[in-house]
């Protein structure tokens, strides 16, 4: 099966980033991988289900 977009990014520049802690978005993707939703492997980011993380992203409707 062919996998989705893959981003060079480790954990610490994803908090850069986002302008969190690297604890942070480190708990956050572990919450992704586990939905299945991204993989990550020696700093890279696998998106594996595009349209559920565009969902999660908007956060929940009428907010």
């Amino acid at each position: 099966s062919k996998l989705g977009s893959t981003l060079p990014f480790t954990g610490q520049e994803i908090a850069d980033m986002a302008g969190t802690t690297t604890e942070t978005a480190i708990r956050v993707m572990s919450r992704l991988k586990d939905s299945g939703v991204i993989r990550s492997s020696r700093g890279r980011i696998i998106i594996l289900d595009e349209t559920k993380l565009r969902l999660l992203s908007e956060g929940p409707p009428g907010v």
